[in-house]
This record gives structure tokens, sequence and C-alpha cells, in this order.
């Protein structure tokens, strides 16, 4: 039952922060020039497409935890058995608000500087932070991991879609 209202409360509190990123730091952070030609895509598209594509499977996973929620609740009640909370639970509950509030913390510091970092290296440090806040402590695949992914972006956004990206520190080698 724990595992359920976590995931319920994680889906609520992701849908919160997609709707924030798609409906205002989107149309806050980036500018469409005024000579933008209508039959191209607008700058706001592709993380306008990740939001609404974040958006909507946080959606889903708020969806599916409360109709477990729910249904476990119906099962609950018709037992005649009553079980205590156990006292770990809310010890983890609070560890892993904690670690919610650090990785949006590290999300609005990437807002923030990723003018000054860059894309490249500042996906680089915001992954390896996620990656430990989630508890992998294998280095090297999180080493590996983390630099393909971030060449597959640099690669989609920059050469494929050809959208200027901040590059910051490393503008002068990439």
């Amino acid at each position: 039952m724990h595992a359920v209202r976590k995931d319920l409360t994680l889906g609520l509190t992701l849908s919160f922060f997609f709707c924030l990123v798609y409906f205002v730091l989107i149309p806050m952070g980036i500018e469409v020039p005024h000579s933008h030609d209508p039959g191209q895509l607008s700058p706001a598209a592709y993380p306008s497409w990740i939001a609404m594509a974040g958006l909507c499977a946080s959606l889903l996973l708020t969806a599916n935890a409360a109709w477990k929620y729910l249904r476990l609740r119906r099962l609950a009640a018709s037992a005649t058995k009553k079980t205590a909370k156990p006292a770990t639970a809310t010890a983890a509950a609070s560890g892993d608000r904690l670690h919610a509030l650090c990785a949006y913390g590290l999300l609005f510091l990437f807002y923030f500087f990723i003018d000054e970092v860059g894309m490249v290296l500042g996906g680089f440090i915001l992954y390896a932070a996620f990656a430990l806040l989630c508890g992998e402590r294998n280095w090297p695949r999180l080493l590996l991991v983390d630099c393909t992914l971030i060449a597959a972006l640099y690669v989609f956004f920059v050469r494929i879609a050809a959208v200027p990206v901040p590059l910051g520190i490393l503008q002068s080698l990439l």
C-alpha cells in the first residue's frame, strides 16, 4: 500500500512540474523570433514535445497508481485483519521526499545555469547526479551510459535537428 501511495504522490508531483515546464517555463524561456518562418518548427517545439510526453507519462503513472490504490483499499476494507503501519515506512517516505526535492533542485539549477555551463557538460553532471540519487554505484556503467546519452543528445539536437544549444564552457571545443 505504501508503494502505491508513493507512486501516486510521484505521479501527481511530476504532473505538476511538467505542467509548470510546459505552461510557464517554456513560454518564458524560449523566444520565438519575429522573423520566424511559419513553415519551420518553432524553437519551442522540441522542448514542448518532451514536456508533453513527460506530462502524459506522469498522468498515466498517476492513473495507474490511483486504480491500484482504490483496488487495495477495497480489498483492505473487506479483510477483517488490520495490520499496523511499519515504522520504517515513515522514514522511507521522508527519504523519498528528500530525494525528490534534491532532483527538482538540480533541475532548477540546470535551468538557470545552462547558458554558463552548457548543455553537454551540464547534462553530463545532471545525469550523474540523478543516477547517484537513484542509488547507482557502478561507476563504469554510470559513465558509459552518461557519455552515450549525452553524445546522442548532442548529435541529435546539433547535427540532425540543427537546433542551437548552449555549449557554455565547451564552446571552443565543440
